[in-house]
């Protein structure tokens, strides 16, 4: 069984460059007992920022995988669904998002502590990042192209062969 992490373990992961600053104090302030109360057991730690700005805070808080993740499935879900759905649907991500940002913020830095890269200097491991990278960013740029692609395959699929027979 590996040992707990620690507050002095998450401490560098989001403390900014530059300590200088009365806003980076608070920021790591705010963490510190943000990441204590998690540790403590109390895991739904209100962030506004992630509730109304879930994406743009994820890729500041280098989340990308979850961001990417989050974008495609929001996006997906909001484009199948009716207007009507979707109205509810935007107040519901807004809670989950208040709420479990931290948290998810918090298990980010802790995979991150537990599974540290084996060599992050290696030349491959940097190219296939950028790479990976570059790829999202085209990925993003399309995705609605690829939602819409996906929802009308799906509905001439639904016409085609899962119709009643006259």
């Amino acid at each position: 069984m590996s040992k707990p992490i620690t507050i002095e373990q998450l401490r560098p992961h989001y403390q900014t460059e530059d300590r200088n600053t009365a806003y980076d104090d608070k920021n790591t302030a705010y963490y510190d007992n943000v990441f204590t109360k998690i540790l403590a057991g109390n895991i739904w730690q209100a962030n506004f920022v992630s509730a109304f700005f879930p994406v743009p805070w994820m890729l500041y808080r280098r989340m990308y995988t979850i961001a990417f993740t989050y974008n495609i499935a929001l996006s997906i879900i909001l484009s199948v669904l009716p207007n009507n759905y979707a109205l509810v649907i935007i107040p519901i991500n807004i809670l989950i998002m208040l709420f479990a940002g931290n948290l998810f913020y918090f298990r980010t830095l802790t995979k991150k502590i537990s599974h540290p890269p084996s060599n992050p200097t290696d030349s491959q491991t940097c190219i296939a990042y950028l790479l990976a990278s570059i790829a999202m960013i085209i990925f993003a740029q399309y995705q609605s192209i690829l939602v819409y692609a996906v929802e009308i395959v799906f509905w001439t699929w639904v016409y085609l062969y899962r119709r009643k027979p006259e």
